[in-house]
């Protein structure tokens, strides 16, 4: 069974605030707004709302901006928006904007504490790791053995034994490339 619930944190009616430019035959509406939600419980400072989330159990708490434009038609003579004389036909235009919530981190650590490190505290070199008593001296590259590559194929194995014309063979592959040989001037 899903349950679904809307809550509204808060709302707000600009009737003015915008500005208009309508001397073209194609007329524009330009507005900017700042929002925030500072809702706190009473007596405490707890926000009053969830934060985003979701769990294992299919519980989700999403938050979302609505905004509702209500836009009528009018007439008006050209150059003079002022006379403008209401038709009585509109439409409600509707955007929904995603918006996380989260807590307010608080002070937190101060960030002295937090600033990354400057150049004046930086040695000159990584640090030196002690040498563990159980894991002995380190090994030699001589020491180790060598590793031949093979490339991973789904072919068949027949279709990998015999290389197509002009290519080099397996064995050709492995062996080293013959020095190149000296430029004369």
């Amino acid at each position: 069974m899903v349950r679904t619930e809307t809550r509204v944190l808060g709302e707000k009616q600009l009737h003015e605030g915008w500005k208009s430019d309508f001397s073209g035959t194609d007329g524009t509406v330009d507005m900017e707004f700042d929002y925030c939600v500072n809702q706190y419980k009473p007596h405490s400072r707890d926000l009053k709302y969830a934060c985003d989330l979701k769990t294992r159990d299919g519980t989700e708490v999403t938050h979302s901006l609505l905004i509702a434009l209500i836009v009528s038609k009018e007439y008006a003579p050209e150059g003079k928006a002022h006379l403008a004389t209401q038709t009585g036909t509109g439409r409600i235009l509707r955007m929904h904007f995603a918006v996380v919530m989260t807590e307010f981190p608080g002070l937190g650590v101060s960030w002295d504490n937090e600033a990354p490190p400057v150049y004046q505290d930086v040695p000159p070199s990584p640090p030196g790791y002690p040498c563990d008593e159980g894991r002995g001296p380190p090994v030699e590259y001589e020491d180790l053995e060598a590793l031949d590559a093979r490339r991973a194929s789904v072919e068949a194995p027949e279709a990998r034994q015999r290389p197509p014309s002009g290519a080099p063979s397996e064995e050709q592959r492995r062996q080293p490339s013959p020095p190149p040989s000296p430029r004369t001037a």
